[in-house]
């Protein structure tokens, strides 16, 4: 699911850096270097998703996740807190887009058919 997508890339990238922090010392370096280019790739695609707010939204509004849940999720990333205040503003901003009537053309008042032949020549 879209909503979900964001987090399954933030908890993929958290599970690479955990099991790279308890690695010995003493671990093949091609072992390591394979777990930090696949944390390296996830870092990639999720700041291709992150380019979008969709994902973002799409979480706020799922009641499975929620505001609260991308909060604790994101709660040790200050940048990533920011932009998701910023998301929820953008998803909850009063929008009020310009009203047109599509049935003002069936008034009682009956146009002229000259006023009418002038609005099909202007087209």
């Amino acid at each position: 699911m879209l909503s979900q997508t964001h987090l399954v890339f933030r908890s993929l990238q958290k599970t690479i850096k955990d099991i790279l922090s308890d690695l010995p010392i003493t671990t093949d370096y091609k072992l390591k270097q394979g777990l930090i280019d696949a944390h390296t790739k996830l870092s990639d695609y999720y700041y291709k998703f992150d380019a979008s707010p969709y994902y973002l939204w799409a979480a706020l509004l799922d009641p499975r996740v929620g505001y609260a849940g991308l909060e604790k999720c994101f709660e040790d990333d200050h940048s990533l807190l920011s932009e998701l205040n910023s998301s929820k503003h953008q998803l909850y901003a009063p929008k009020s887009p310009k009203k047109k009537s599509f049935l003002s053309r069936l008034s009682t008042t009956q146009q002229s058919s000259s006023a009418l032949k002038n609005e099909l020549d202007i087209y």
